[in-house]
């Protein structure tokens, strides 16, 4: 069984194509995403969806906020949802968050996000 089947991902950045590759792979995994493609969005979102997100992956750039700031929002409202973070250089990354470093496959996608579900817990 695929560790993400059933499980609520959060997807949140402002590249219209990644946004859509990574739904594309969590939907073959049969996960169900979630998006948001700004900061503002997407604390909308998690505040409104906290009870069913299972994790999220949230990209570091994005266009109205610090994606750093909003993980550390996010986990001021539910720190038990692992953010694993994407981006190109993981010097800008909290040591405390997983990284998924750009570019990346679909399955380090998948294998990132199971792990840092079960790490979390």
């Amino acid at each position: 069984m695929v560790p993400l089947y059933g499980l609520y991902i959060f997807v949140v950045d402002d590249n219209p194509d990644l946004l859509a590759l990574a739904t594309d792979v969590l939907r073959y995994y049969r996960a169900r995403p979630l998006t948001a493609c700004s900061g503002r969005d997407a604390l909308t979102v998690f505040r409104r969806e906290q009870d069913t997100i299972s994790a999220v992956l949230l990209d570091v750039y994005l266009a109205d906020r610090n994606g750093i700031e909003v993980a550390k929002l996010m986990r001021s409202i539910n720190p038990r949802i692992p953010i694993v973070i994407m981006t190109g250089s993981v010097s800008n990354v909290p040591i405390d968050m997983p990284v998924l470093r750009k570019p990346f496959t679909p399955s380090d996608m998948v294998k990132i996000l199971a792990e840092a579900i079960v790490n979390h817990r």
